[in-house]
């Protein structure tokens, strides 16, 4: 007997002895289980990576809506403060000159 390939195991004594095989790593192979488990297992993380990236588009889409939304209150606050009559008023429709100068510097594209 070769000593890679087996080992006799005489603990209870030598008339029970036994042999027991040293299967090497490249011998075992996965049983049908195994891979389905396997298969399964890179599914469905590639469901959730799927699923995160149509949620973060979904984010990005809703916070472009959201930025307009803000451009649009403030644009709309802006010339309600500028239509104020009156001499002491001229401070808020300052103000309101300002605002519309900051939406126009911060949204080129409006």
């Amino acid at each position: 007997m070769s000593n890679s390939a087996a080992y006799v195991s005489s603990a209870a004594g030598p008339a029970e002895a036994h042999v027991c095989s040293t299967a090497g790593p490249a011998e075992a192979k996965p049983d049908k289980w195994q891979r389905v488990t396997a298969i399964a297992g890179l599914l469905s993380v590639l469901a959730v990576a799927a699923g995160l990236v149509i949620t973060n588009n979904y984010n990005r889409e809703q916070q472009a809506l959201a930025l307009q939304g803000q451009i649009t209150d403030r644009f709309t606050k802006a010339v309600e403060q500028l239509g104020q009559p009156g001499r002491q008023k001229i401070d808020v429709r300052l103000g309101a000159i300002y605002a519309l100068q900051r939406i126009m510097r911060d949204s080129a594209a409006d």
